[in-house]
């Protein structure tokens, strides 16, 4: 009964928060940073994490313009044009795998992502330099979407669970009345939740080499769905 009660207040706490959002997608395969990334028509707000620490970068229409005007001096195009091309150019995994990181060891924890991509034969060039954000950020970004993950796992397994033995009781019932499967191969043992779940496999049967992978795996997931929303 509170389990049930917990779920339905988060649930009703999610809609209540609810907005449009990027989910976290790993930035390449040889890395364990991840980034969301969204745009409005002419500025775009980004966001990094390894999971220790969360970076942010928000430019507006100015901005924008400033910064292209540095970093492609021979590209003339609107500011909105411009977050355009900075979007394709995030969203490509190519563009990514062969980016430029960098990431300080010391206290300030500075974070550095040169990208670079050929535009109509000229090349185009666009540097993230994300500021290092509180421990909040972390939390809220990260953890609470993964703690509310947990609890969704479990009201979908109890769901599943209860949806499976009332299977079970129909089989049953069939088979009461002298009904057979056509088909041995798809004859089933009754389930048994005692033993289900017994052991945690699923971590090495997905395949998982580092925390991060899991933005990389059957997007979108249900951490997926919770962080678009939560503000």
């Amino acid at each position: 009964m509170l389990r049930s009660l917990i779920h339905h207040r988060i649930r009703y706490y999610l809609i209540l928060r609810k907005i449009e959002m990027t989910p976290w997608v790993k930035w390449s395969e040889s890395s364990d940073l991840c980034f969301k990334f969204s745009s409005a028509e002419s500025s775009y707000s980004i966001s990094f994490t390894n999971l220790s620490c969360v970076w942010k970068e928000e430019k507006t229409d100015d901005e924008i313009s400033q910064k292209s005007e540095n970093l492609n001096p021979s590209i003339e195009a609107s500011n909105k044009r411009i977050t355009s091309i900075v979007g394709s150019v995030v969203n490509d995994e190519k563009a990514r795998q062969s980016s430029y990181v960098y990431l300080s060891e010391d206290g300030n924890r500075k974070l550095v992502i040169k990208m670079e991509q050929r535009l109509e034969n000229l090349p185009f060039v666009w540097e993230f330099e994300p500021e290092l954000q509180t421990k909040e950020q972390l939390k809220e970004d990260i953890v609470l979407p993964l703690l509310y993950s947990l609890v969704e796992m479990e009201y979908r397994e109890r769901e599943l669970i209860h949806i499976i033995k009332r299977k079970d009781a129909e089989i049953e019932d069939y088979k009461a009345t002298g009904a057979k499967v056509s088909r041995k191969q798809l004859e089933t043992k009754p389930f048994e939740e005692s033993k289900f779940g017994e052991s945690l496999s699923g971590i090495h049967r997905v395949g998982l080499q580092s925390p991060s992978d899991i933005f990389s795996k059957s997007s979108p997931n249900i951490f997926c769905k919770i962080s678009r929303l939560i503000v």
